[in-house]
């Protein structure tokens, strides 16, 4: 199942407007962890910030952290 979530922007310059749709593709952890290890690729750790703190669900973004095996 293929999630998106559809967003518009404006932007407003010297009084000229210009109009920007844009698609997201919406993906879950599995998902992801699943592709990487299609490829060869294992899921070392999940981290909620570039400071290395631990993802929890409910957490804003992830960083996935994944190596050759």
């Amino acid at each position: 199942m293929e999630e998106l979530l559809l967003t518009t922007l404006t932007y407003t310059k010297d009084g000229k407007e210009e109009t920007h749709r844009f698609k997201h593709h919406v993906y879950t952890i599995a998902e992801v962890i699943r592709w990487l290890g299609n490829h060869d690729l294992k899921t070392i750790t999940l981290y909620s910030s570039t400071d290395k703190t631990i993802f929890r669900l409910g957490d804003a973004q992830v960083y996935v952290v994944a190596g050759k095996y």
